[in-house]
């Protein structure tokens, strides 16, 4: 399950960087993150959804809108749209 979590963490990382410019605003995002992962993983595995569903689900809530197509080579389409509203729980 952790190499799953650090996957999603990572990909939101990246789209943290690419989207704020503030560094500390950026730092602060990270950490809060993190704790959701963390709070998330205590509550109920994240393995049972998709990857793209819970990076695209943990964007949302943290205010993101990644370029999807800078991940088009992970094997994810570009037109993918992600989940919205409180279909499934995620701190």
């Amino acid at each position: 399950m952790g190499v799953y979590r650090d996957a999603v963490e990572e990909l939101v990382n990246d789209a943290i960087g690419a989207e704020i410019a503030d560094e500390s605003v950026a730092r602060e995002m990270r950490g809060e993150l993190r704790e959701r992962l963390t709070e998330c993983e205590r509550c109920g595995p994240l393995t049972y959804r998709p990857l793209r569903e819970v990076v695209a689900k943990t964007c949302d809530n943290t205010g993101l809108a990644p370029d999807w197509s800078r991940w088009e080579g992970e094997g994810w389409s570009v037109d993918y749209i992600p989940p919205r509203g409180p279909d499934w729980p995620l701190p």
